[in-house]
Order: C-alpha cells, then structure tokens, then sequence
C-alpha cells in the first residue's frame, strides 16, 4: 500500500511540469511567483526541498557520478554569470538551470513501483489532453491564443507551450509512456497513432523527422519478429496521412515552407551570428546566459545584454555562446556519460532507446531541450527510465 511520503514525493517532483502541461500562460501565472525578475513557480520550492533532503540527509549524491557532472555544469553557469558583471547575474544564472536543475533532481530520487502508476496514469491523461488541443485548434474546431507561431505560415500550440515545444515534448512522451505501458498493446497503438497525428498537425518539421528516424529504424530492426504489427501500423498511418492531406495539407505546407523559407530556416545565417557574438565573449566562460532566453524568461521581465539577441537553433551553439568552452565541454561529456550508461546497463535497440538516441540529433536542429523546462524534464525523466530497465529497484 503505498504511503502518504510517497505521494508527497510524486507531487515535489512532478507537480511543476504537470502545471505545465495543464495550464494556459494565465494558469501559470497564478501559480508563480517573481523574485526580481525572475519568475518560479510555487511548486518549485517543493523540488528544491526534495533535491536539499536527498544530497544532504540521505546522501543520495555519492558515487553518482552524473549528478557530480550536473553540478559541475550548474557551477560553470555560476561561474559564466558572475564574471560578466551583469547587474542580474544571479537571476540569469537561475533562468538558465532549469536543464541541470531537473537533471540533479531526478538523479537523486527513487521511486516505487506504486508511485510509477500514479505518475504513468497521470502523464496519459495528459497526453490526450495535449494531442488533442493539437488536433482540434490545427483544424478549427477550438480556438486558443497561446503557442501561435508565424513564420510565413500559422502553427499553433497547446498548454504546453508552442507548436514546436508541444510536439518534441509529444514525441518524448510517447517513448515514456510506450515503456511504462509496454504490455498493453491496444493502449500502445493509441498513443502511437494520436501522437503521431498530433505531431503531424504542429507541422515541426524537426520532429517529424525524428518521428519518421525511429519508425523507420525500428521497423528494419524489429521487422522479422514484428513484422504483422508492423505493417498493419504503416499502412494504417499512411492511408490516414493520405486521408488527412487532401483536408489539411500537411505534405503541400511543408513543400510551401521549404520553398518560402528554405529548408534550414535560416539555421546557417544564426550559426554564423551565434560565432560572432561568442567571439564578443569570454571563450572559456562564454556570455553569462545572457542571449538566448529561456522558456521561463518568458514568464520574467528580461531581455538580452548589450542587445546579444540570438536564437541559434542549436542546443551545442548555445552552451558555447552561453558558458563558452567549459560549459560545452562538460555537456559533451554529460551526454557521453549518459549513453555509456545505457550501454553499460545494455540497454538493447528498443523502441524506447531510438527515441532517446535520436535527441542529441534533435539538438543540432532545435535548443528546446535546453531552453525549455519542461521539455528538459521530461527529456531527464525518459533517460532515467531507460537506465532503470536492467536494475532490480525501480530507481528513475
């Protein structure tokens, strides 16, 4: 029977991403607070006392060699803010750790298989909901004002946050929740099938893409012991995008985008320009967080330093502008430490790995997983997930 600490637990960690995911702007808003310009949300404060608890009375920091990189890359952050002189280096320091923030807070809990299911029950209703204001605001059927993205052509998002956010943090969602339901196989189709469409109709080329990489890889992998599921699910999918263009246009939009716009979007004009600013900067410790905002900036009153205003579109690019040579490095590191260990634990070609390989691609075309909170979460909460498979306790 599980505890009431152990509900506690569930609610410290997860109550800040599920407001997230729940809630328009305004919601969350009501639910935050400012210190300065810095805006935090009251359930945060939850998560700091866990994250105290864990390192400090229950010693749950040693010989966690991943934690130790999150600090290490949470004090570089430090570091790069305060030797910039910012009159708010703090705040631009805290603006900029949510990544390793929810990094070092889901390395140092443990769950049980009890609190697994409330979480697991939680996230699928919330996934519906999400996939489902995808579908129904892209085709007209409900109106919302929050996530509209124009770039010659409107997308719209959800509560949890812009067409872009809403389908990589969809994408990640679907490898949680096809692991922790691996056993259910009419539930897997749904999740499949409404994440799919979902991330269709946010029209994020970038995770579509991603989408189609594990599709495809798993199905050549997987095609001899899978191979009915399979090809019921492809043709299924197919005939359904087939259905879906003539009313939606997905394919016609993306063809229109790459004509307007080309198809890297202006990515090599902002790899260039994140260079020429970093060479404003310090190299080692870089521009002190102070460039490229991040999805809680929104909700704080803050703009650029000495008008270093840049989007690079590139998780790398953006710990080099940000905490120059010694931030990036350490990421690098962090995320070679983070395969070795699924390696190390031998975790197979699954489903659920393809999704978490392909995210240090996903980075090269997008800075979300760094730049937005929950999208940083989740990405965190996936990985532990994936390390727990080969364990006898259910540590995530």
């Amino acid at each position: 029977m599980i505890k009431l600490k152990d509900i506690l637990l569930v609610f410290g960690v997860f109550a800040t991403p599920f407001i997230q995911l729940s809630l328009t702007i305004a919601g969350e808003l009501s639910l935050s607070t400012s210190i300065g310009k810095y805006n935090i949300f009251y359930t945060d404060f939850f998560a700091l006392i866990i994250i105290f608890l864990q390192i400090f009375v229950y010693k749950k920091l040693e010989y966690n060699k991943i934690a130790y990189l999150i600090l290490l890359g949470l004090f570089i952050s430090f570091i790069s803010c305060f030797v910039n002189g910012y009159d708010n280096w703090f705040l631009r320091f805290l603006i900029g750790a949510d990544f390793y923030f929810y990094g070092l807070l889901l390395s140092v809990v443990n769950f049980k298989w009890e609190q697994i299911r409330i979480i697991r029950a939680i996230l699928l209703m919330l996934f519906y909901f999400v996939c489902t204001q995808m579908i129904l605001i892209s085709t007209g059927l409900v109106n919302m004002d929050k996530g509209v993205d124009m770039e010659g052509l409107i997308r719209f998002g959800s509560t949890a946050g812009s067409s872009i956010q809403s389908a990589f943090l969809i994408f990640i969602l679907m490898a949680i929740l096809t692991f922790l339901f691996k056993k259910r196989s009419i539930l897997l189709f749904s999740i499949n099938a409404i994440g799919t469409l979902a991330i269709m109709f946010s029209l994020s080329r970038g995770s579509i893409l991603s989408l189609v990489f594990v599709f495809v890889v798993y199905g050549i992998i997987h095609f001899k012991k899978s191979k009915k599921e399979i090809i019921l699910f492809m043709i299924i999918m197919v005939c359904s995008l087939f259905v879906l263009e003539k009313q939606f246009r997905f394919v016609s939009i993306m063809e229109e985008r790459n004509v307007m716009e080309n198809i890297t979007s202006g990515r090599n004009e902002r790899w260039k320009k994140t260079f020429d600013v970093y060479k404003q900067s310090f190299l080692l410790f870089g521009a002190g967080n102070a460039i490229t905002p991040s999805e809680r900036s929104f909700k704080s009153v803050f703009e650029s330093e000495r008008n270093l205003t840049n989007s690079p579109h590139n998780v790398y690019l953006s710990f080099l502008v940000e905490n120059g040579i010694l931030g990036i490095v350490n990421f690098i590191v962090l995320l070679l430490v983070l395969f070795r260990n699924l390696l190390k634990k031998k975790v197979k070609l699954s489903y659920h790995f393809l999704f978490f390989l392909s995210l240090p691609l996903i980075m090269m075309n997008t800075e979300i997983i760094l730049r937005n909170g929950i999208v940083a979460f989740f990405f965190w909460f996936l990985f532990f997930l994936l390390r727990s498979t080969t364990t006898k306790t259910t540590r995530v």
